[in-house]
């Protein structure tokens, strides 16, 4: 969501506002179209968002006309990105406008050689994610995903340990980016290489989040059968731009974003893979949700069609781990794949 002024002001714009700024958006996020009170949708959405930037900076404003239908649906209802008409207009930049915005906590910390930046914000906690070292718009993309993909598995409000995340992710991702653009190119003459190519830090936060879900199939479909999940005495979890595995709270083994074996990594399987675990995840919550006040007719229909979903969450996860330790070049603690909910 993308307001006129500041985040105190609530208006979303009308798709006659973003085209004439020259903004490619949707029909369909027209206000009269989404139905909610602009007010309301503020206080309800848990955290903002807001690209801070000048007419000097010449891709991120770009991107942001080019794009903008896409970091609507990236951001999603866990975080609305609040972007003045007026500077997209040419009417104003980060420098006049910040004393309408200086009540947005964490932007008064915000100097000129932060810019261009996205600033963050919820109500525990606020984060300045410095976008300067970004020279393209791949580049750029990459970091936008990874930032967001943080912010929605945090599944509410961004707490203090999800910004500090944030910022060494996202400078993680800067660092990679740019090494691999000098190796590639040291003059900056082509960018093709860094175009058609994954970035690997992204890839690492994919696996890391898609982990944490095989856990949480792994406690729900343990609760399914009537016991208590015991926390598995190994876990593989990102810390910056490394993959850390623990055992028993020690760090056993470390894999760095630039070692993974990225020529093992199968974009198409893998979307194709999330998307179906997504749908079945979310059908298997709700059964599970359902039993419980069920009577005991419905109850035994709800748990065959649990052990179906079932089935299928096990195959598709069992194909989705076996991707990441190939790309990652190495075994993923036992309790990965799923020997405790799942046969054979």
């Amino acid at each position: 969501m993308a307001v006129n002024r500041d985040a105190e002001d609530f208006t979303r714009p009308t798709v006659g506002e973003l085209t004439a700024a020259g903004v490619r958006g949707r029909a369909t996020s027209e206000p009269s179209c989404l139905g909610f009170d602009a007010l309301e949708r503020f206080r309800r959405v848990p955290n903002h968002a807001m690209f801070l930037f000048t007419s000097e900076d010449a891709l991120v404003n770009q991107y942001i006309r080019d794009h903008w239908a896409a970091l609507d649906g990236l951001s999603g209802d866990a975080c609305d990105i609040h972007q003045s008409v007026l500077q997209l207009l040419g009417g104003e930049d980060f420098y006049s406008q910040i004393a309408d915005v200086k009540s947005i906590a964490g932007l008064e910390a915000v100097r000129p050689v932060d810019l261009p930046a996205l600033h963050i914000w919820s109500k525990a906690a606020n984060c300045t994610i410095r976008l300067g070292r970004l020279t393209t718009e791949a580049s750029l993309r990459d970091t936008l995903r990874t930032v967001f993909t943080i912010i929605h598995e945090s599944g509410g409000p961004i707490s203090a340990e999800d910004a500090s995340r944030l910022r060494r992710v996202a400078e993680a991702v800067a660092g990679i980016q740019s090494a691999r653009l000098q190796a590639v190119d040291p003059l900056g003459l082509s960018r093709s290489t860094e175009e058609d190519s994954v970035d690997p830090l992204t890839v690492m936060t994919l696996i890391s989040s898609g982990l944490k879900l095989v856990d949480q199939f792994r406690e729900l479909a343990i609760r399914f059968r009537k016991q208590q999940p015991t926390p598995p005495s190994a876990r593989a979890e990102q810390a910056g731009s490394a993959l850390e595995v623990r055992h028993n709270g020690t760090v056993t083994a470390k894999i760095e974003a630039t070692q993974l074996h990225m020529d093992q990594w199968d974009t198409t399987r893998f979307e194709a893979l999330r998307k179906r675990i997504r749908t079945n995840w979310d059908i298997f919550n709700d059964l599970f949700t359902s039993e419980a006040g069920a009577s005991a007719l419905e109850g035994a229909k709800i748990r065959a069609e649990m052990r179906n979903v079932q089935e299928t969450l096990c195959r598709d996860f069992k194909e989705m781990v076996g991707l990441y330790e190939r790309t990652l070049g190495t075994s993923l603690p036992d309790h990965y794949q799923l020997f405790e909910v799942c046969a054979a």
